[in-house]
């Protein structure tokens, strides 16, 4: 225990200290095309006529919550340490504006949340080795959502003229109230997946989990999974 208590102490604060009252600070950050979050971090999505954040958590912990640009990818994480010593309770929150971006990669074990409708062309998110929650909010003509690894719940609503889902995650991907035309869906997983559409459903069953559909589109795929996809109606 001296050992690692002596070890903390190059944070700066120390391990024994708490984070301080909760402040907040903006910073102005260039356009950028792909975003990533990582870690514990409660991320709120902003559709705006500027690019900035505003980070809320202890004062003592704020340049700990880190927001790197590079080459046109904004990196959301966080980097104090110690944090076995403390509450993290409330959790890191950022408020990110932007004004557009096509790339959502996240890792985070904690909430990304689209405030506002996302409106542009197209819009790709992928999840990858988390236990979090992902809320999406789109009008756009088309959107992708994987999930690689992990059990992060998904949901999305709004509305898109084309809907793809790679579902290979241990959790649902709830998409029932995202109105899309035409939606393909390949589960790969023991994860359930609801989706909505109007015209045509495309389906690809590798594992266990099923498809629920909710709308009036005609069905193509053929299971290779015991899988199944159930016609919920309108």
């Amino acid at each position: 225990m001296l050992l690692s208590a002596s070890a903390c102490q190059k944070e700066g604060a120390g391990c024994f200290e708490s984070r301080g009252d909760q402040s907040s600070e903006r910073r102005e950050l260039e356009q950028f095309n792909d975003l990533r979050v990582d870690g514990r971090i409660n991320v709120i999505l902003v559709q705006d006529t500027l690019n900035f954040a505003i980070i809320t958590f202890g004062e003592k912990g704020l340049a700990g919550i880190e927001t790197n640009w590079s080459d046109g990818e904004l990196r959301i994480e966080e980097t104090n340490t110690c944090n076995w010593t403390r509450k993290v309770n409330p959790l890191p929150e950022v408020e990110l504006h932007f004004t557009t971006f096509k790339n959502l990669y996240t890792k985070s074990a904690a909430e990304v949340r689209f405030q506002n409708a996302f409106e542009a062309d197209s819009l790709n998110i992928e999840i990858n080795d988390a236990a979090g929650s992902v809320f999406v909010k789109v009008d756009c003509q088309y959107i992708s959502i994987i999930g690689h690894t992990g059990a992060t719940d998904v949901t999305a609503e709004g509305t898109t003229d084309n809907l793809y889902i790679y579902n290979s995650s241990y959790a649902p991907i709830h998409a029932e109230d995202l109105t899309a035309r035409v939606a393909s869906v390949h589960n790969n997983s023991s994860g359930d997946t609801y989706v909505r559409a109007t015209q045509r459903l495309n389906t690809t069953i590798e594992e266990d989990g099923d498809i629920y559909l909710y709308g009036s589109a005609a069905v193509r795929g053929t299971p290779n999974g015991s899988g199944q996809v159930f016609l919920m109606g309108e």
